[in-house]
């Protein structure tokens, strides 16, 4: 029995409507090419949280990872599960993408947006140049990322339709969940409703299975697989561009955003177990009333935040006071600091200097005597009036 990797949808997403807080908008050259998946996702709000951990390793069990400026800094050796070595070459480019969906370096100048941009990726080879993999190939990779450090599992990819459970490949399953590790794995991509549809998905209920959804509509993609054995919908509107090819899409772009996800949650509670992070993008997740257990779309900001992280704190403007200097007669006011606005409090000197054939007589107002120099705290709108004799 053989596993194919999941078929790559496309589809045209508009962005979504801004939420609060005001979101982080990283620097990645190709970052607009996934904005509008982002946004609906609610990722930017959730960068103002978190941005990942390098504590946080997420494996991508695929068709290994190319190395790449934009991933090589987050990226870890890995296992090539078909031959035991140590070589993750990516001779088929799907691993690649996601893992530059999952954790591409964020806010660098370069290349794509990883959603979890500060996480580790764990490169696992399990698939090669044909995408196509024994299921006892993919259980012995997903062994070696539970024994090397993999917090999250991401799994792009389907068995065949109608095809037998697997007992190796749900075997490895259990086995990497039990040992607190979150598996996420993507749907599918035939648009069927049919556990049969995706077998690896619809027999491990401890895994997280996602839907793909489009951003514009909020509707399933029409290609992915749906139904109550499915979690969660995440957008498929995602660009790996500037480490694979400009677009992903389909549920393997879904699965690996829903992967990143769960190392934000990660990142911000080390303690959280699998099912506690399942629960927590079910929870949290927007409702659009389609066909998957949450009935809706993960909110990355509300997840992060029902994690245990903190809401991100809203810097408020400096209080600014006016300070009106007023000549009677003739002379000049000098200040210093410069200017006609000041912080709340801040200290200004002000020195009075007569005309010729004029001499500075006394203050008025906050300043008071008459001495030349004044210094005071503006604590208020104020004026002060300097005034002036021959």
């Amino acid at each position: 029995m053989f596993v194919a990797s999941a078929a790559l949808v496309f589809s045209s997403v508009l962005p979504a409507a801004a939420r609060e807080p005001a979101p982080f908008v990283p620097n990645d050259s190709f970052y607009h090419l996934s904005r509008a998946g982002l946004e609906s996702m609610a990722v930017p709000q959730a960068w103002r949280v978190t941005q990942g951990d390098p504590r946080v390793v997420i494996a991508v069990v695929d068709s290994g990872v190319g190395s790449d400026p934009d991933l090589t800094p987050n990226l870890l050796p890995g296992f090539n599960a078909i031959d035991g070595g140590a070589d993750t070459t990516d001779e088929n480019g799907h691993g690649s993408e996601q893992a530059a969906l999952i954790g591409a370096v964020l806010d660098n100048g370069r290349g794509a947006a990883g959603i979890c941009g500060r996480c580790r990726i764990l490169p696992v080879k399990v698939f090669g140049a044909n995408g196509r993999a024994h299921v006892d190939t993919i259980a012995r990779g997903i062994r070696w990322a539970s024994e090397h450090g993999a917090r999250v599992i991401n799994l792009s990819f389907a068995l065949v339709p109608g095809s037998a459970p697997s007992a190796s490949l749900n075997d490895a399953l259990a086995s990497a969940v039990s040992r607190g590790i979150t598996v996420v794995a993507g749907a599918g991509n035939s648009g069927s409703a049919d556990p049969a549809a995706n077998a690896l998905a619809a027999s491990n209920p401890q895994t997280i299975r996602v839907a793909a959804i489009s951003a514009e509509s909020h509707r399933l993609d029409g290609n992915s697989n749906r139904g109550a054995w499915v979690d969660v919908a995440a957008s498929s509107e995602l660009s790996s561009r500037g480490v694979g090819s400009a677009s992903t899409g389909g549920t393997s772009a879904a699965a690996a955003a829903v992967s990143a996800l769960s190392g934000l949650l990660l990142s911000c509670n080390h303690a959280l177990t699998p099912a506690q992070i399942k629960d927590i993008l079910v929870r949290t997740s927007t409702p659009y009333g389609v066909e998957v257990a949450s009935g809706g779309e993960v909110d990355a900001y509300r997840a992060v935040l029902s994690s245990g992280c903190s809401e991100p704190v809203v810097a408020q403007p400096a209080k600014v006071n006016k300070l009106t200097v007023l000549i009677r007669g003739g002379g000049t006011v000098g200040r210093q600091p410069t200017g006609g606005l000041y912080e709340d409090g801040k200290v200004v000197t002000l020195h009075a200097k007569p005309r010729s054939g004029w001499h500075f007589d006394f203050w008025r107002g906050p300043c008071a005597g008459k001495r030349q120099t004044c210094r005071l705290a503006v604590t208020r709108p104020v004026t002060v009036t300097a005034v002036f004799s021959r």
